[in-house]
């Protein structure tokens, strides 16, 4: 982001850039807090001055905040609950002249580079939800001195934590698989329990009826979020929140005229039903377990079996899953992936990488 304050009294406006450039906007952490390694973040802080100008400094700082928050309801009122954090924050000086004193800059272009070590355990960004994120921003600063405006420039730097190539969640596929007896033998399965924020998951479904005359009527498929809170102030009574959120649906049935074919020696159906996940994070966003912040997701399952009776049974199965960002996919200022139509090359890249050795 470009200059907060470009213009007003005085020489302010003699400086027609003043911008935060990084090498990376994005900080790719590969792995667990405990086996990620640490990244080098690294840019350059750009001035460009058409004449001289009068400054008492220019900053820099790096900061990590926190913000836990919810709505809780007493009888007839509703009352919020938060917590605010820094728990990071780190500083450059690039310009000092010292204190109560100002410096002239001579017209002319300025950079002046700066890099830091995040170490591998640094908590991932949180953001898309409405009271509750971990989030990280940079600000630079023109002290402009007494009776002056200083000038500022701002960026968002986003943390992700991704999956290391060899997590075993890429690696084995998850089903759940059983026999009810004299009605149904059934298998759900997913091709890994990892699945790319932005992208589907694909459900295998095997359902073969041991009761004449069973039919199967609709079945859906739901992607559930979870999120629990937990703040860590002692003074708090409402110290913990736990919500539900249904992120994606999925309703399907058997056209009546689609045949039977053959699963391992029986009459049954195999199909594959495509559950596509948000491309926006305010829609749904990945697991995570930071700063008290706890976030799963799992499907659930809901099979009608329609007895020759005319009775409906219900066939209920659970599988947990686990959403993560992948690099290959960038989100913008909004929370949303850049390219949704370019996702399928971008997710066969990421899947390359991901694969088991």
């Amino acid at each position: 982001m470009a200059l907060s304050f470009l213009s007003g009294s005085g020489s302010a406006s003699n400086a027609k850039l003043f911008e935060i450039r990084l090498d990376q906007n994005v900080i790719v952490l590969r792995g667990t807090e405990q086996e990620a390694s640490s990244v080098l973040l690294r840019g350059s802080l750009v001035l460009c001055l058409s004449e001289s100008l009068r400054v008492g400094g220019i900053y820099l700082r790096l900061t990590g905040e926190s913000r836990l928050g919810w709505c809780t309801n007493g009888g007839s009122s509703t009352r919020g609950v938060k917590q605010e954090t820094e728990f990071y924050r780190h500083g450059w000086t690039f310009v000092n002249p010292g204190k109560s004193r100002t410096e002239t800059l001579p017209a002319g272009n300025y950079e002046y580079p700066f890099e830091i070590i995040i170490p591998g355990d640094t908590p991932e960004s949180v953001e898309g939800l409405p009271e509750t994120w971990v989030i990280y921003r940079m600000k630079a600063t023109i002290d402009r001195g007494r009776l002056q405006q200083n000038i500022h420039a701002r960026k968002h730097v986003r943390v992700i934590r991704t999956l290391d190539p060899g997590a075993l969640e890429l690696a084995h596929a998850m089903s759940v698989e059983n026999t009810w007896p004299d009605k149904v033998q059934y298998s759900i399965s997913i091709p890994t329990k990892a699945i790319i924020f932005g992208t589907s998951i694909n459900v295998e479904f095997e359902l073969v009826p041991l009761l004449k005359g069973l039919k199967i009527g609709k079945i859906t498929t739901e992607l559930f979020e979870t999120q629990e809170f937990t703040l860590d102030q002692i003074s708090q009574v409402n110290k913990h929140h736990k919500g539900q959120r249904l992120i994606v649906e999925d309703e399907w049935e058997l056209p009546d005229d689609r045949p039977a074919e053959d699963i391992d020696g029986q009459e049954g159906f195999r199909f594959v039903r495509s559950v596509q996940i948000p491309i926006n994070l305010r829609e749904c966003i990945q697991d995570v377990e930071v700063k008290g912040i706890r976030v799963k997701h799992k499907l659930l399952f809901c099979v009608k079996l329609i007895n020759p009776d005319s009775h409906v049974s219900e066939l209920r199965a659970t599988l947990p899953v686990m959403i993560f960002i992948s690099p290959n996919l960038p989100l913008n200022e909004q929370n949303q992936i850049m390219n949704p139509t370019d996702r399928s090359a971008q997710v066969m890249q990421d899947l390359g990488q991901h694969a088991p050795p």
